[in-house]
């Protein structure tokens, strides 16, 4: 079986690759090639950064009409307003990200849609808002297993301090430090840190072009706060290293339409790192919590300092927290259940 891949990055380096088809490659033994347009494959996954004026042609210009191709469809442009389509598809055109030139970046994320034959996405939300196209569609979520080293086994609170947690890209994320900088400081009479795992550079333009140090940004963020921040650069050992230094994590979410309709990845990555987490009201945040009969979300800021303090100060209420966290994950997000689905797509 002959198998194509256009990820993330080339090196398989990013979230969207070590954690989804290339981890479960990694586990099956399965060979990938990264794809040529004009090559042939049995099998052809396509990422979310995939070219998306380019491959839908594949099929057709090639008559490869026996390739199966699987496109991870996990990030919901299709949910963010006309403009923002219109400037993501020029500015694809302009920095050669995308060979052709389509109007609405939309556009093209629906013909990718239409011209593979299995979608993944990461929620039943996201399912939900693709159903329409009349596809096979599964829901996979992200392996975490290989990114974890070492779990927090200690919930006990230093008096007067609480230690929180923020892990992600940094990328386009300086919504989400403002707004942990809101939440943070409405936090009186203890220290506050803020460990947070994430890239050293901060890009402005695509993710690579006028770029600064990101811990100078989270610096200039937090400046005269009542907030210490601890960087730390993306690494394995980082993340697990951060996240016992912490006692809860956060996840706080801007109101915009794409960003809400996010999958739970996050409060799942961080539940596995032994963390409770206080997180934005979303409805797949909300999803996950009835499944542990738990409400650790919030939707105003004064929701996010009472939670806080009654999760920082309730001990009882925070091993109830932790102890419907490892059966959840238990029962629910092993890596044999995902690899599963996996197993399912490949078959088709």
């Amino acid at each position: 079986m002959k198998v194509g891949i256009v990820p993330n990055s080339i090196d398989f380096s990013r979230p969207g690759d070590r954690r989804k088809f290339c981890y479960y490659c990694k586990i099956k033994n399965i060979k990938l090639e990264l794809a040529k347009f004009n090559n042939y494959y049995d099998i052809l996954y396509l990422s979310g950064t995939t070219d998306m004026t380019l491959w839908p042609k594949y099929k057709n210009k090639n008559k490869y009409s026996n390739t199966k191709i699987i496109f991870d469809a996990s990030d919901p442009y299709l949910s963010e307003p006309l403009l923002n389509n219109i400037i993501r598809g020029l500015y694809y055109f302009i920095s050669r990200k995308s060979k052709y030139y389509d109007i609405s970046y939309a556009i093209s994320f629906r013909r990718m849609i239409v011209n593979s034959d299995v979608i993944i996405c990461a929620s039943k939300e996201q399912k939900k808002e693709l159903n329409k196209y009349g596809k096979k569609i599964f829901v996979i979520r992200d392996y975490f297993q290989d990114e974890i080293y070492n779990k927090k086994d200690n919930w006990n609170f230093k008096s007067k301090e609480i230690n929180f947690f923020w892990e992600g890209q940094s990328h386009a994320n300086i919504r989400i430090f403002l707004l942990l900088r809101n939440i943070l400081c409405k936090i009186r009479d203890y220290k506050i840190n803020l460990h947070v795992v994430t890239d050293k550079k901060y890009c402005f333009l695509g993710g690579k072009y006028l770029c600064l140090s990101t811990q100078s940004i989270l610096n200039r963020i937090f400046k005269r706060s009542n907030v210490n921040v601890h960087f730390y650069e993306w690494s394995k050992k980082n993340l697990s290293t951060a996240a016992k230094k912490s006692d809860i994590g956060l996840i706080p979410i801007p109101n915009n339409r794409r960003l809400l309709l996010k999958p739970e990845n996050k409060m799942i990555l961080m539940w596995s790192l032994g963390l409770p987490v206080i997180a934005t009201r979303t409805k797949s945040h909300k999803r996950v919590m009835n499944s542990i009969k738990s409400d650790w979300l919030c939707d105003s800021i004064n929701e996010w300092e009472t939670k806080i303090m009654k999760l920082s100060l309730g001990k009882k209420e925070r091993l109830k927290y932790i102890n419907s966290i490892k059966n959840f994950l238990k029962n629910d997000y092993s890596t044999k259940s995902i690899s599963n689905i996996w197993d399912k797509v490949i078959s088709l």
